[in-house]
Order: structure tokens, then C-alpha cells, then sequence
């Protein structure tokens, strides 16, 4: 069945007019009848939730876009070394797996001291040559591939290798942004080597195939083999839900990326207690904006003019979070991510400890204490707020306009 045929015969089964399409999707009636006559092409963008609000199912979508026609997905284990990737070389030669781009993962396990439980250590990755990728992982000396096998106990590391006639570039670009936005919130692994962020995946012929038909059966090949979670075990967990590896709407994309510019021009310029606020209501994906700027932002740090405006130096970022279960899940976060400590704090400590950070991001400002609470001498008391400008190069303030402090965020700004 075609796609504008099952589409047309999906809606009708659920009991939906074309208007009542239109007006959930925010688009006209005349384009939800085009679609259905085959004159026009879904936008992508539109796709996701258009095949979520007709209910249509994994195998429905793989059929709509030719996938089931060649569902040539492969998946294999090796040692990671070099003599196990000779012999795949060789035994793989002219197969799926050597002629069309692949995803892989170097997973290690490693005991946990604290736990007593086994953990793993995950590199996800892509190429568009399996055989010539791996072989440069092993010769470079400064390698996150590498430093899962020393990191293992016993040196030891395995390397899932995975191949599909369909792949091709965006969509194993695509699967690797999937992977590491899940594993983050996999409680088998301790600890993920990926340092890049692919951020807003482009749209692409198919996509919606790949995100959901391809992925989920890839990770329940994986999970058979006890190698990651349940689906729903990571969905449900609150560092999947944070996690800086999700791909942004376009919206949030273009947001990041302006508060990226003012941030790196103040502190390029030499200026002080800059405030940037972001503000949204409940659920409008503000906590994922700040997590994936704070986790671009510590990855590419900016440089920043000293007082003397002539020396330079890499800006600190800080991120302090007021609620504490919050906090717990972005100090989980950051550790998982390698990004070493006091990147993440409470606002108390941040406070007393009285250092100066050129990059401050405060998520859930709303929570900030705007009374004393007998917690400090009235003389030397201020608020949450006003305390955090004056330790800031840069402040940028999430929050609930609903809130009560608003109108001190809105005092200060």
C-alpha cells in the first residue's frame, strides 16, 4: 500500500475528517487533501506527528518507504583489535557490512567500586568505511575508542557493527544521535566516550522510517543480547529526559544558537554580568535547550578577554539547579558524560563558595530564593539572583514566567 493510501484509509478508520487533520497538524484542509490524493509531498517535519496522531506502526512505515523490500539489517560482534578486524575484512568482504555505511559501538564492561555491579563503558560511532575507521581509531594515540579497552577490566572490548542496504549518511548520522540521546539514560552504562553533538539531524528522504522502525529494531537486537536496556526502562528515566543528545526543533535550534553568539561576543569583548533570559511555560522543552547549551558550551568553550584586555583565557560554565532531584540527574549527566567535577552545583554552594564563572546557567530560576530564611547574616544577605549576576561574566536565567521571581528576573534584566 502506498503512503497516501494509507494514510487516507488510517484517518478513516480512526473516524477523523481531513479537517480535523488540518487543525491538529496547523495546516490547511486543501494540503491534508493533497496528501491523500498523491499531489503533494508530506513535509518532513510534519511526518512524526502525522504518523503518531494515525496510530501508524512500525511495520506500516518500514512498508511505506520500501524498507521491508530489503530489510537487510545486519548486525555482528568482534573483539576490537586488530586482528579481529583483519579477519572481518576478509570474511566481510564485499557484503553489507563493508559496502554500505555502518553504525558501531565499542562497548567495555568495568566493575563498579561504589555499586559492586557491573557497568559499561559505550563509544557509538559512524563511517562510511567500517574496516578504514576502526583501523584509525587503533592507530591514534589519543583515541575515546582506545580508552574503553584500557579502561575495561581486562582490556577487553567488543564492537557491534551494524549494516542496512537502506543506510547512507544522514541516516547513520541520524541513529548515532539516537544512540547516544539513549544510552544516556541507560542505567547498564556508566560512562559514554562520544564528545560530539550532531545536533538538528536534517530532514531527509525516510527519516521517520529510521527513527521509528530501523532504531527500535536495532535496539531490541541489542537488548536480546543483554547489552542495553528496554525501550520503555530508558524513555522512563529522568536522564533520558534531560539529555543534551535530543534533536531540537528548529525553533530551539535557532534560540541556541543566538544565546551561543551573545554569550561568545560578551565574553570575547571583555564585558561583565551580561543576563540572557529564556523563559517558557511548562513543557514547552525549555530544560532541553539548556542542557544541550550547557553540554555545547563545555565542549567548545569560548575564549574570554581578561581584565587586562590584552590575555585571554577558555571560559568556565557552570550550571546550578536549585531543585534537587534536578540537579541529581544533571550531576548523573555530566559524570556519564566525562565532564568533570563542579560543572554542576547548588545555588548555596555556588554562592558561598563566592568564584566567578564567565558562562552561569540557572535552570528553574523561578525556584532562586528571593527571602533570607535566616540562612546568612541580614548584612551580608542578597538574593539568589542578584548574588549569582555579580559572580556571572554571563547569566542566563531559565525560568517560569508564571512564577513569582519573574518579576525580580524581569527587575534585574
Amino acid at each position: 500500500m502506498k503512503l497516501y493510501e494509507l494514510i487516507k484509509e488510517k484517518r478513516e478508520n480512526k473516524g477523523l475528517t481531513q479537517e480535523n487533520v488540518a487543525q491538529i497538524l496547523n495546516v490547511t484542509r486543501q494540503a491534508v487533501q493533497n496528501w491523500e490524493k498523491n499531489k503533494r509531498a508530506i513535509p518532513n517535519e510534519l511526518l512524526a506527528e502525522y504518523f503518531n496522531l494515525l496510530e501508524l506502526n512500525a511495520h506500516e512505515i518500514l512498508s511505506v518507504f520500501d524498507f521491508l523490500e530489503s530489510n537487510n539489517l545486519i548486525m555482528t560482534a568482534i573483539d576490537y583489535s586488530s586482528d579481529a578486524i583483519i579477519t572481518f575484512e576478509k570474511n566481510e568482504r564485499n557484503t553489507i557490512l563493508t559496502n554500505y555505511p555502518t553504525l558501531y559501538l565499542g562497548v567495555g564492561q568495568k566493575l563498579n567500586q561504589d555499586s559492586g555491579q557491573i557497568k559499561q563503558l559505550v563509544y557509538v560511532g559512524e563511517a562510511s568505511s567500517i574496516v578504514r575507521r576502526t583501523t584509525e581509531h587503533l592507530r591514534s594515540s589519543d583515541d575515546k575508542l582506545n580508552a574503553i579497552k584500557s579502561n575495561s577490566d581486562g582490556g577487553k572490548e567488543l564492537l557491534y557493527i551494524i549494516g542496512h542496504t537502506k543506510f547512507n549518511k544522514s541516516a547513520t548520522l541520524e541513529l548515532e544521535q539516537m544512540f547516544m540521546n539513549y544510552l544516556l539514560g541507560d542505567n547498564k552504562f556508566e560512562r559514554i566516550y562520544n564528545g560530539r553533538n550532531n545536533g538538528l539531524s536534517i530532514d531527509f528522504y525516510g527519516r521517520e522510517a529510521y527513527r521509528t522502525g530501523i532504531f527500535p529494531e536495532i535496539w531490541e537486537r541489542l537488548y536480546k543480547q543483554n547489552v542495553v536496556s528496554s525501550l520503555r526502562d530508558v524513555r522512563n528515566s529522568a536522564l533520558f529526559a534531560n539529555s543534551p543528545f535530543k534533536s531540537l526543533s528548529r525553533q530551539q535550534e535557532q534560540a541556541k544558537n543566538e544565546i551561543g553568539l551573545v554569550i561568545a561576543e560578551t565574553l570575547v569583548n571583555g564585558a561583565n554580568n551580561k543576563v540572557i533570559k529564556i523563559q517558557g511555560l511548562a513543557g514547552s522543552g525549555k530544560t532541553v535547550l539548556m542542557s544541550q547549551l550547557f553540554y555545547d558550551i563545555w565542549r567548545n568553550p569560548y575564549p574570554v578577554l581578561n581584565d587586562d584586555l590584552k590575555t585571554q583565557h577558555t571560559s568556565k560554565t557552570v550550571l546550578l539547579v536549585r531543585h534537587e532531584q534536578q540537579r541529581r540527574t544533571y550531576e548523573q549527566i555530566a559524570k556519564k558524560l566525562n565532564m568533570g567535577s563542579d560543572v554542576v552545583m547548588d545555588v548555596p554552594r555556588f554562592i558561598n563558595e563566592g568564584n566567578m564563572a564567565d558562562v552561569l546557567l540557572a535552570d528553574e530560576a523561578h525556584l532562586l530564593w528571593s527571602g533570607n530564611y535566616g540562612r546568612v547574616n541580614k548584612n551580608q544577605w542578597k538574593p539568589d539572583l542578584i548574588a549569582l549576576h555579580e559572580l556571572a561574566r554571563t547569566l542566563v536565567v531559565v525560568y517560569d514566567p508564571k512564577q513569582v521571581i519573574s518579576a525580580l528576573i524581569h527587575h534585574l534584566i
